[in-house]
């Protein structure tokens, strides 16, 4: 993929050639007259340097309002993978937490704790894969909008600190 810059030189390196080719057939058919193939030629010349040209705008316009739409529907979009990979750090936090506390409880032999634990490792273990699942949709996400990303993940890294940075 060609960056701006270089589109953008290509651009003028084409709008400077169709306008010298242009010049040069009007030049030449107004200094001396030119035969039926000649006009032909420069006629055809003239169509497809001004389609080449045309294809050109076209193609920048394109690209851009596609971008455009595109970045527009990443933000929002991204916005409910953040909100989902919080409620799946939440998530983790209380399980820790209540195994914690079942660990606690469980001194009166009225719980079998490893039954418990194998219980909150396997809840643990779906949420992490989701967790996975989330940050590969993130990193997509990333691919496609950039700035829009970052700039999004600089508000949650900001209210996670606000909030009293519980691990997002």
């Amino acid at each position: 993929m060609t960056g701006p810059t270089t589109r953008v030189l290509l651009l003028l390196g084409s709008f400077v050639a169709v306008l010298v080719f242009f010049v040069l057939a009007v030049y030449t058919a107004s200094t001396r007259d030119t035969t039926a193939l000649e006009n032909t030629l420069l006629q055809f010349l003239g169509i497809a340097a001004g389609a080449i040209f045309s294809w050109l705008i076209g193609d920048g316009t394109g690209r851009r309002g596609a971008e455009k739409e595109l970045r527009s529907r990443a933000a929002p979009a991204f916005r409910r993978v953040v909100r989902l990979y919080e409620g799946h750090t939440r998530l983790i936090v209380q399980t820790d937490e209540l195994l914690k506390n079942l660990k606690r409880g469980a001194t009166d032999g009225k719980l079998e704790v490893q039954l418990v634990e194998a219980a909150m490792r396997t809840i643990r273990v779906q949420v992490s894969e989701q967790i996975g699942t989330s940050n590969d949709a993130m990193e997509d996400w990333r691919d496609l909008a950039p700035e829009e990303v970052a700039e999004l993940e600089e508000r949650a890294r900001r209210r996670d600190e606000e909030q009293g940075g519980n691990g997002s």
